[in-house]
């Protein structure tokens, strides 16, 4: 196969055969030495023991270490080659120095080479080679298993980022709104990471090193942690402002069309605003449920710092989601404000001059009906953001008519009268979504139109304010379940 995950790449093979040359002949050196030294061997001639010569007991052990070493160093050449950095580059040379060849990645095989150099030292410990010839293995090992989770989440955070190659835009939806596929790809990325890791990061025996007992890696363990979760909100940002590079079939909504669909199929993409509120709905999945469940599966395997990783990580999706709410409401709220001044003065509407009103004009109902398609798109995909979302758009709304109000230099009372009926209708309409701002900004635009004089112009627009809701009763209909 060609696949680098299935082909053990050189620096694997060469440690098995390393460690198979030594299964082979280390555990008969070792006991041909100690047999010597007991006094348990036999000269054949004589079938007396062998003279012992205790002097040779150090340089004996002295092999044994030296032996040791060079695995050990021989290993960190091929795997670790800057804690070599220190050695003079001659003997550097003599350990090996290995190119990297750029399809051949070794981190999946890193647990399993773990695992073996493990099962060595437990060999060796039973041969009775003295601990301080296995310190130089025991530190490899140790130093392998930082190194294997530091590449391990490498590349989880890497597969992570690539996600967005992998984006469908088919929506699952439940009753708290619709995600596509990624949040649920993201977690199982980490969670397989974790489990492919464990074995490595866990003391496979009493006495082992714990390597988050050292300060540094805690620290290094908390950035990949951190790193890895984060890594997810890139991905829905690139989505979210770029899309698939290849994909061509993204446009900007019709914001005109009230009955845009929701469902994609292969052959349907969503609009670029559509992007923005399903990349809002996964960041906001990702940040209330997955985060929190990676987090526990932190603690429950003994990570440092699991609250400071969950807190980093929520942090970043905080902004995000900001990021990605600010623009959908600038891409949506804009050309909805852009046609209130000019809905507002068609037909050269002069406020100083104008005939009684007959009813609301067009400019506002186009505004409600703007709101309302806003309002299914957020209900369709991402309802827990509609209140959020329609506050926004009514504020920007309030603030615009307060604005538009007070650059009016006079009014007629027939001016007066008009203004006040679509200011009220309009109040009226997005009432769920009043707030002190809206409120505030309304009563700003009030304040600069006339009072109506007499009571029949105050009946008569109560009696127009009715009819407008009477025509958009069926309308208004979608805003009622949000108050």
């Amino acid at each position: 196969m060609s696949d680098g995950k299935f082909v053990l790449p050189r620096k694997v093979l060469f440690l098995e055969e390393l460690l198979d040359i030594l299964q082979e002949t280390f555990p008969d050196f070792c006991k041909l030495g100690q047999a010597y030294f007991n006094g348990n061997i036999i000269i054949e001639t004589s079938g007396k023991p062998m003279k012992i010569d205790t002097e040779k007991s150090p340089v004996f052990k002295k092999m044994v270490s030296e032996i040791l070493k060079l695995l050990s160093y021989l290993v960190r050449a091929a795997f670790l080659p800057d804690s070599l950095s220190k050695l003079p580059k001659h003997e550097q040379q003599k350990y090996g120095l290995w190119n990297e060849v750029t399809h051949e990645s070794a981190s999946a095989w890193l647990p399993q080479c773990v695992r073996k150099l493990r099962s060595i030292v437990t060999t060796l410990s039973s041969l009775d080679v003295p601990s301080a010839a296995l310190e130089n293995l025991n530190e490899l090992i140790t130093d392998l298993r930082v190194h294997c989770m530091i590449k391990l989440f490498e590349e989880a955070a890497d597969e992570v980022r690539a996600l967005s190659a992998r984006e469908t835009w088919q929506l699952q939806v439940d009753d708290s709104g619709g995600i596509t596929n990624l949040p649920l790809l993201f977690e199982s990325i980490i969670l397989e990471t974790l489990q492919h890791v464990q074995e490595v990061v866990k003391c496979a025996w009493k006495g082992e090193t714990d390597i988050f007992m050292d300060y540094d890696v805690q620290q290094k363990t908390v950035e990949l942690c951190v790193n890895a979760l984060i890594a997810f909100s890139t991905t829905l940002d690139k989505l979210a402002f770029e899309g698939d590079v290849d994909d061509n079939t993204r446009l900007k909504s019709d914001s005109n069309n009230y009955s845009q669909s929701v469902f994609f199929t292969e052959d349907t993409q969503p609009s670029v605003e559509q992007c923005l509120v399903i990349m809002l709905s996964n960041c906001s999945y990702v940040s209330q449920n997955i985060i929190h469940q990676l987090k526990e599966q932190f603690d429950k395997q003994g990570y440092p710092k699991a609250q400071e990783v969950e807190n980093n990580a929520l942090e970043s999706y905080a902004e995000l989601d900001e990021k990605i709410f600010e623009a959908y409401c600038e891409q949506k709220i804009e050309p909805l404000i852009g046609a209130l001044e000019q809905g507002m003065y068609a037909g050269n509407m002069d406020w100083s001059d104008c005939p009684r009103p007959t009813g609301v004009r067009n400019y506002v109902k186009e505004a409600v009906m703007k709101s309302i398609a806003i309002h299914a798109e957020i209900h369709a995909i991402a309802p827990a953001f509609l209140m959020r979302v329609m506050t926004e758009v009514f504020t920007a709304l309030s603030e615009e008519m307060s604005r538009l109000m007070s650059c009016i230099p006079k009014f007629s009372q027939n001016g007066a009268l008009q203004a006040r009926l679509e200011l009220s209708a309009l109040h009226n309409s997005l009432s769920p979504y009043r707030n002190a701002a809206t409120s505030g900004s309304f009563t700003e635009a009030v304040c600069v139109i006339p009072d109506l004089r007499n009571e029949k112009d105050k009946i008569y627009l109560s009696e127009l304010l009715n009819q407008y809701k009477s025509e958009m009763q069926f309308q208004l209909m979608c805003f009622t379940d949000d108050s």
